[in-house]
């Protein structure tokens, strides 16, 4: 009897921090959109900037940013990997795609999370988890 006894007060004690918990879960996904927000305004923007006075694989005057010298460069490297022609190339090297730095430190919706019920909720008693 005294181990339920113990087992109910251990219960009771998670169950009152459980809002705790929820505070910090919402406090860690604030501090992960705080640290996307820095990075988009240092790293991206830097990535992205664009200078003036690059050609292109064409020979066509165009603003060159650290990421598309990056990709010109990657182009380059397919020829000497073999490929026939470095025209076009771009399209077969792997990148990432940057958003704009103005995009990335936009407004953004942050909705109240549901602490009225703990869990999973389940819409009918025969659902597995």
């Amino acid at each position: 009897m005294a181990g339920i006894a113990t087992k109910l007060i251990e219960l009771k004690e998670e169950l009152d921090k459980s809002p705790n918990t929820s505070l910090s879960a919402r406090t860690g996904i604030l501090e992960s959109i705080t640290l996307a927000r820095e990075f988009a305004e240092t790293r991206l923007d830097a990535l992205c900037e664009a200078f003036t006075g690059g050609k292109n694989e064409l020979g066509a005057n165009t603003n060159m940013s650290l990421a598309t010298v990056c990709e010109s460069l990657a182009a380059q490297r397919l020829i000497c990997y073999g490929a026939g022609s470095i025209k076009g190339s771009t399209q077969g090297i792997r990148k990432f795609t940057l958003p704009p730095p103005e995009t990335v430190n936009g407004p953004i919706g942050l909705t109240e999370p549901n602490t009225s019920f703990m869990g999973i909720k389940a819409t009918d008693i025969s659902e597995k988890y």
